[in-house]
């Protein structure tokens, strides 16, 4: 169809008796073809193939042009004027296009555009965009959290306002990098200030985006105020535990699962007496095994278990051991306990153990049970000593019943009966004493009743219920010191604490065998918070071999003579009993004083007129 000789201008004509369908060939204006075709008019079956050009001005298609009206064939000048018109209405059918193709482009910008501030505006992360140094966009959530709207960002340079002063140079510093094409951290943190002034840390990641035809910012960012709070919480915890750890009495360790030390806090450091040039040591040589040596020998028969426990996992408790070579003590007394960490693969990391010194502990049970023992003892002299008392007393009286029974048939014999019946009686009445005084020794706990005491009523009841005993063994009583003191404990209890220390005196006098001087001073005087007592008397003494058991229950060194070995001892406990103490001096034939201290009873509307006569 393009040959040279069907060219006319760029259009080519086509005559029917050519026969041609399709041809293909360069193409150029050569006039002299067209002068030459055979026929001047139009046939029918002629074609005018007209170019239609492209942008680039290459040929897009033909225009077919049929039959003219006239029945002429054209000319270079009627298809000259065809082309341009051709181009004209081409360019216009290209520009109407385009527009078409821009409108097409723009609405769908417009919705894509929509999509998207939808999808901001429904993100619950606060959102702005940033543009050519304005915020342009603001989501609801960047509202709520800072407070600020679209409308209070219409400056330039509002980004940076709203960011703490000491993120502004890493902020700018990063978008530089960005638009360098730099590499640059992805989410780093600022501090944001809210419209009402309060500083928000936040976590941020920007990204470039094309907003409205043109590159932006995209800023996310994320509240982490309550992940600060968890993180300083944990870390508070972490340095709370570490100190408990530090400063805890109980010595803690930390070993590596072939034994190495990793670390210990200051009390373990003491319990072992280690240096610090041996703790160097301990925690950077490299162990490549575990393995038990001298050291260890402690543990004995645990070996085995805590061999396991390095290896397996698991727990084991060693109690009170004594440690067979502690370094720079004597008698050293340990309990541990050893518990295996693991890590993610389940194998045993590191194992944490915690060693308490229970040296001391040790020790005191060991004077406990002394103590015990010393008590066993004692509760074994009780019993006999009670047995004793009771046979005696009773031996008596079953001789005296055993006589009434050879003596009942005869009546002249009526005087023996009276004699040996007396002797029942009072055999059996000691007996009955010494049970009852037993009983209320073991009672004295139960009846604790804490009560104001008046000293000044005790000694009078007290000097009142024994002035016929003191009469008759020519014993003076002097009160010497305060008149007037008010005490803690129990009235009923006290007078009989008190008659035992006098009836004592008065037996320590009588003992003597000096009836025409004896004399017992009490004193009283009162100093913070207690009252002192004193019980002097001029009496016979107490040996120095017995000071320290004339307390004990039942011991008396005056048994022969009707001691039952419970006043004195009796008398300490229930002083004791309400936080007295009472103490005890004494020389051999120059007499005994009994010191005793009795706390205060703080209390008002107390008659303090009442003195002793």
């Amino acid at each position: 169809m393009t040959q040279e000789k069907f060219r006319i201008s760029n259009s080519y004509f086509i005559p029917e008796e050519s026969g041609i369908i399709h041809v293909q060939s360069e193409r150029f204006v050569r006039q002299e073809d067209f002068t030459n075709l055979k026929y001047s008019t139009w046939q029918p079956g002629d074609e005018l193939f007209v170019p239609i050009k492209g942008s680039a001005k290459m040929y897009e298609g033909w225009l077919s042009v049929d039959t003219p009206i006239n029945r002429k064939r054209p000319t270079l000048d009627v298809i000259t004027l065809l082309e341009e018109t051709v181009d004209i209405v081409t360019q216009k059918v290209r520009e109407i296009r385009a527009h078409h193709i821009l409108k097409e482009k723009h609405k769908a910008l417009s919705e894509s555009e929509e999509k998207y501030r939808n999808l901001i505006d429904s993100n619950p992360d606060p959102i702005l965009i940033y543009q050519n140094n304005r915020i342009i966009l603001v989501n609801p959530a960047f509202t709520q959290l800072l407070g600020y709207n679209q409308e209070d960002h219409s400056g330039e340079s509002s980004f940076l306002k709203m960011i703490e002063e000491k993120y502004h140079g890493g902020v700018l510093k990063r978008i530089k990098a960005r638009l360098a094409g730099k590499p640059h951290s992805q989410i780093y943190r600022i501090d944001m200030i809210s419209k009402e002034g309060e500083i928000i840390p936040c976590e941020t990641a920007s990204s470039l985006i094309q907003h409205q035809g043109q590159p932006s910012y995209m800023v996310t960012f994320r509240d982490i105020r309550d992940r600060i709070k968890v993180m300083d919480d944990l870390k508070n915890s972490e340095e709370f535990n570490q100190a408990i750890i530090k400063h805890s009495p109980m010595g803690v360790s930390v070993r590596s699962n072939t034994g190495k030390l990793l670390s210990a806090n200051d009390a373990w450091i003491k319990i072992w007496g280690h240096t610090e040039e041996e703790m160097i040591d301990f925690t950077t040589r490299e162990r490549a095994e575990l393995k038990f040596d001298y050291c260890d020998e402690y543990l004995g028969r645990w070996i085995s278990t805590l061999e396991r426990v390095y290896k397996e996992g698991g727990y084991l408790h060693v109690p009170d051991v004594k440690v067979s070579n502690p370094k720079g003590r004597e008698g050293l007394w340990v309990s541990q306990h050893f518990y295996a960490i693991k890590n993610a693969s389940g194998e045993v990391d590191r194992v944490v153990i915690l060693t308490e010194d229970i040296t001391e502990r040790k020790i005191a049970e060991d004077k406990i049970r002394a103590i015990n023992m010393d008590k066993l003892e004692q509760a074994k002299r009780i019993a006999g000593t009670f047995a004793h008392e009771i046979r005696n007393a009773l031996f008596p009286a079953s001789a005296s019943l055993n006589r009434l029974k050879l003596l009942s048939g005869s009546s002249s014999n009526s005087e023996d009966l009276k004699k040996y019946s007396s002797i029942a009686e009072q055999s059996i009445t000691r007996a009955a004493d010494i049970t009852g005084l037993i009983s209320s020794y073991t009672k004295l706990d139960t009846e604790r009743m804490p009560e104001r005491v008046n000293l000044n009523e005790i000694f009078q009841e007290l000097f009142k219920n024994n002035e016929l005993r003191l009469r008759e063994n020519n014993v003076e009583v002097n009160i010497l010191g305060e008149s007037y003191c008010l005490v803690r404990s129990n009235r009923r209890q006290l007078l009989l604490a008190f008659n035992n220390l006098l009836l004592n005196s008065i037996d320590a006098i009588a003992e003597k065998n000096e009836r025409k001087d004896g004399r017992i001073n009490i004193g009283m005087s009162a100093n913070d918070g207690a009252c002192g007592i004193s019980f002097q008397d001029n009496g016979c003494g107490i040996p120095p071999d017995y000071l320290d058991r004339i307390f004990e229950p039942f011991f008396s060194k005056k048994s022969q003579n009707g001691g039952t070995g419970l006043g004195l001892a009796m008398a300490k406990r229930i002083i004791e009993m309400y936080g007295g103490t009472v103490l005890v001096k004494s020389e051999p034939k120059n007499g005994t004083t009994f010191n005793i201290n009795l706390q205060n009873y703080e209390n008002d509307n107390v008659d303090k007129t009442k003195s002793l006569e």
